[in-house]
C-alpha cells in the first residue's frame, strides 16, 4: 500500500509540474550540462520557435540562438559552473529563418543527479521596438530643439539642469 501511495503521489506531482511548464507564457528549455542538448520544452517553446517538440529535441541551445559565438557559448557555459543563474539578451532563430530577440534567464539546477539548463526566453519584440520608438522620439526632439532660435532648458525634480539648446548655450 506504501508504494502505491508513493506513486500516487509522484504521478500527482509530474501532472502539477507538467501543467505549470504548459501553461507558462515564456518559453521553457531545458538542456543538457555543459553540451547544451535540448531535453525538454513547453509548448510555447515549439509555438515560438515554429518546431515540433521532436525537432527541438534534436537539436542544442546553439542551433537555435545564432548570433552568439561558440566562444560565447563557451564563456557562458563557465559562468554558469560558477553563478548558477544569469540573464542574457540574444537573437533566436525560428524554423522559417526568421528570428526574434529574447532575454533569456538560465540557472543551472541538478534533476536527479544530473546539471541540466533551466532557460526561460521571453520574447521581447514589443519591448525593443518602443525602444527603438523612443529613440527615434528622443532624436527628433534633440534636432528640433538644436534648431530652436529660442532657448530650451530642462530640468530634473531637484532642479539641476539636465538638457539645454544650443541657443542657451549662446547667450550664456
Amino acid at each position: 500500500i506504501m508504494a502505491d501511495n508513493i506513486e500516487m503521489l509522484l504521478s500527482d506531482a509530474e501532472t502539477r509540474y507538467s501543467s505549470v511548464i504548459e501553461q507558462a507564457a515564456d518559453a521553457i528549455i531545458l538542456s543538457e550540462f555543459p553540451s547544451l542538448k535540448i531535453l525538454e520544452v513547453n509548448d510555447q517553446a515549439c509555438s515560438a520557435l515554429g518546431y515540433t517538440r521532436e525537432e527541438l529535441l534534436a537539436v542544442s541551445v546553439p542551433d537555435i540562438s545564432h548570433v552568439i559565438p561558440k566562444e560565447q557559448f563557451d564563456n557562458i557555459r563557465d559562468s554558469l559552473r560558477t553563478d548558477t543563474q544569469m540573464t542574457i539578451e540574444t537573437t533566436y532563430r525560428r524554423k522559417d529563418a526568421s528570428t526574434f530577440p529574447v532575454e533569456v534567464r538560465t540557472k543551472l539546477i541538478e534533476i536527479s543527479d544530473r546539471k541540466v539548463v533551466l532557460s526561460i526566453a521571453r520574447d521581447i519584440s514589443e519591448r525593443k521596438q518602443a525602444e527603438e520608438a523612443l529613440r527615434e522620439s528622443e532624436e527628433r526632439f534633440r534636432v528640433a530643439a538644436q534648431a530652436a532660435n529660442d532657448a530650451i532648458i530642462s530640468s530634473n525634480e531637484k532642479g539641476a539642469i539636465i538638457y539645454w539648446n544650443k541657443a542657451e548655450i549662446g547667450r550664456a
